[in-house]
């Protein structure tokens, strides 16, 4: 077990408070409250056709005007559904450099692989449209103030999409939290677990002809075409970072908005690979911890993929109560002698840890707050700079564990 860098992060976060200017964003031209947004999607595969396109659809006063991926399989299925599944001649091109010089494109949906995420936003904003960038914001330690930067200098609204800062019941929880209602909280536990029995290396064949792998490389390492890698990109390294960047950062960035967490003093975590043949460079099976001295506060995040045991939910322990949330539903516990009155809100049906928001609600949901904000110009819920420091949490435990691991 090793710690990452700590001297690095704090760099790495001197730079980020450098470069936040806190100036309001301005529009490259202005909407009335019943002009229709158009929006551009960049990556059009699975996320962004069941749950993305489907949000953006649902929404007044917003169309989708053109797609764009670098595999000719996604660029057509996102066609058909953005088109409301219909055979249209709608822009679709490999190229998001045609998409982003389109007069008709306000705004993007940007929804790449993680390596992506940082370049693709600051040349969104550089091309004078504001962004909705799926989480993590960032793939890298170091590379996030230059999304920070591009947003604040081109006046741009960039929201993230972790989707929980706009489920009505997690901001009725914060309130709880914020009015102190837990008392000092030393403890928080995060999990996010599922039996994933089928996660075996497919056999996948794929036409690379079908295919810019230069274009889906962009700044990873030089490689030859392999369709797993392609498909699979959020165990491999280069293009992703695994479990606690693509599940657990959801549950960092909502613990960090209700709690203003401070930055940590360690990081650590064990992990390893449980399941055979899965074809995974990342860890199935995983602890991560990030402890903060002054507070004397510790947290966790646990996943595995060979039990569901625990499923996706969040305890904050506090000292006169305990906060349990999910994506469905909150619970106050009381400790026993406490002032505090048990409460409980409960969205949905089912056990703790069920994941009721799996379909379009809360995307459109956290899609609406971010359009509202490109018409009013008013920061969203959940900006660059939050998004950023929700993922280099999660980096920062990647890097423990390969720093330990060699």
């Amino acid at each position: 077990m090793a710690d990452a860098s700590r001297r690095q992060f704090v760099q790495q976060a001197a730079a980020i408070g450098a470069v936040v200017t806190g100036v309001a964003a301005s529009p490259r031209r202005s909407f009335a409250a019943n002009d229709t947004i158009g929006i551009g999607v960049i990556g059009t595969g699975g996320r962004a056709r069941k749950r993305l396109m489907p949000g953006v659809l649902s929404l007044p006063g917003a169309r989708i005007v053109g797609v764009c991926d670098v595999f000719d399989d996604h660029l057509e299925a996102g066609k058909f559904v953005a088109s409301g599944r219909k055979k249209t001649d709608m822009f679709a091109t490999r190229h998001h450099e045609e998409l982003l010089a389109r007069k008709d494109v306000d705004a993007v949906v940007i929804a790449t692989p993680d390596h992506w995420h940082v370049p693709m936003t600051v040349f969104a904003c550089e091309a004078g449209k504001d962004v909705y960038v799926e989480k993590p914001a960032a793939h890298k330690l170091g590379e996030g103030p230059a999304m920070i930067d591009a947003q604040n200098k081109h006046k741009r609204i960039v929201q993230v999409g972790a989707q929980q800062r706009s489920m009505p019941h997690l901001q009725a929880a914060k309130k709880i939290v914020q009015a102190g209602t837990l008392g000092h909280v030393h403890r928080i536990r995060m999990t996010w677990n599922h039996n994933w029995a089928h996660a075996k290396k497919p056999k996948l064949r794929i036409d690379q002809a079908k295919v810019d792998w230069k274009r889906f490389l962009g700044n990873a390492p030089e490689q030859a075409f392999d369709p797993f890698r392609m498909r699979w990109w959020r165990f491999i390294w280069d293009f992703g970072n695994g479990l606690v960047s693509d599940l657990g950062v959801h549950w960092l960035d909502t613990v960090q908005w209700m709690m203003d967490l401070e930055q940590p003093t360690r990081v650590t975590m064990q992990a390893g690979t449980h399941r055979e043949g899965t074809g995974w460079e990342t860890p199935d099976t995983l602890m991560a911890i990030w402890e903060f001295g002054p507070t004397k506060r510790m947290m966790t995040f646990e996943s595995l993929t060979t039990s569901n045991s625990g499923a996706a939910g969040v305890e904050l322990v506090g000292e006169k109560a305990t906060l349990y949330f999910d994506r469905g539903r909150y619970e106050l516990i009381p400790q026993p002698y406490s002032d505090v009155k048990p409460d409980q809100q409960i969205i949905g049906k089912g056990d703790r840890g069920a994941d009721f928001y799996s379909d379009t609600e809360a995307h459109a949901l956290h899609l609406a707050q971010w359009l509202d904000c490109v018409r009013t110009r008013q920061a969203p819920i959940e900006p660059a700079e939050s998004g950023i420091a929700a993922a280099e949490l999660a980096i920062r435990a990647n890097m423990a564990f390969r720093q330990a691991h060699g």
